[in-house]
């Protein structure tokens, strides 16, 4: 998954899309082969940035938006929706939106 499509995403729960936190645990970076651009707004790029902060080895929104956005690619981890208290896994890259996991609310706080 790459990072500029979490701002395309919605939780299917509850439709909400700013109560979405990218997760990942295992990242990787790729040379973006198109000048495919897409606006991003801040508050999604902040959620983003504080995704990958503890991340190595990532293109950091710093040094260059585009790279950032196209350039790593989410292998594992997970998108949690706040509002509803879900969780969808991400595995190979892909995000499974069919089976969401239903998580206490403190379980959330917690990560």
């Amino acid at each position: 998954m790459l990072p500029f499509t979490f701002s395309l995403l919605k939780c299917n729960s509850c439709d909400f899309t700013q109560k979405l936190r990218l997760m990942p645990t295992k990242v990787h970076k790729i040379t973006p082969t198109s000048e495919f651009h897409r606006e991003v707004d801040e508050e999604t790029l902040e959620s983003l940035k504080k995704s990958f902060e503890n991340m190595e080895d990532v293109y950091k929104l710093e040094d260059d938006t585009r790279l950032f956005l196209f350039g790593n690619v989410v292998d594992e981890g997970k998108i949690v929706c706040d509002s509803c208290s879900v969780y969808f896994s991400i595995e190979d890259g892909i995000v499974d939106f069919i089976n969401p996991v239903k998580i206490e609310k403190n379980d959330v706080e917690a990560e």
